[in-house]
């Protein structure tokens, strides 16, 4: 297990980044967060990479501020997302990522996540792109994504309070026989709000909004008919 201290602040160069297979306890806290940046312009982020214990045990991450990253490998790690997480289990509360010219900004891979009082800004595609994860959204705000706000596919999730904004592509694509959840959370200022699509289901709860899109606020489509139609 890593340890990353309150009021511990990284910067790193162009080609370097966090490569763990492993756990990470980085505990920062409101007065003494943990920040994570470029030394000068960008870095290549964080991976956490076959941290699954028999406990299931999170990897934890904190009052932590995480920004400018760019695309690139980390070692042996074909990297998809600024922060992934390859099977592995995470707790994210009290985060903020920002300026993140990468793939995606986060991305799961076989995991499960618990993202809490999230935010996360100017992704270059996807926000945050799970496949084949189980996991909850509460209290989590994504804008200015070059792709899909939140893409689901092969996952499980429940989305609650979660805002999503001036994305590109769909608020929420659920995709690849996903099944999900939403409430109490607004789509707005994409190309459209929520898109359903390959034997997947998405249950539309109480204190919804969609609205401002350049064409529907709800799609249903087939996009992989392997998933079946």
């Amino acid at each position: 297990t890593l340890h990353i201290n309150p009021g511990t602040r990284l910067e790193f160069g162009q080609n370097g980044g966090l490569l763990i297979y492993g756990r990470l306890e980085a505990l920062g806290t409101g007065q003494a967060p943990i920040v994570m940046k470029p030394a000068v312009t960008s870095w290549l982020g964080v991976a956490i990479v076959n941290a699954h214990t028999a406990e299931h045990a999170p990897s934890r991450m904190h009052y932590m501020s995480i920004e400018g990253l760019r695309r690139g490998s980390l070692g042996p790690v074909a990297k998809l997302g600024g922060v992934q997480f390859v099977r592995s289990t995470v707790e994210m509360k009290h985060v903020t990522l920002k300026n993140l010219d990468t793939d995606d900004g986060i991305n799961f891979y076989k995991s499960y996540f618990e993202l809490e009082d999230v935010s996360l800004a100017n992704s270059a595609d996807d926000c945050i792109d799970i496949d084949w994860g189980w996991g909850k959204f509460n209290r989590v705000a994504i804008s200015g994504c070059g792709g899909d706000g939140i893409d689901l596919n092969n996952t499980l999730a429940e989305i609650r309070d979660v805002r999503i904004s001036a994305y590109q592509d769909k608020g929420i694509s659920v995709g690849e026989a996903s099944i999900a959840t939403v409430s109490d959370s607004s789509l707005e200022g994409g190309n459209s709000g929520a898109a359903i699509k390959d034997l997947s289901r998405l249950t539309w709860g109480r204190g919804m909004k969609s609205a401002n899109h350049a064409h529907n606020d709800i799609e249903l489509y087939v996009k992989n008919a392997t998933f079946g139609k």
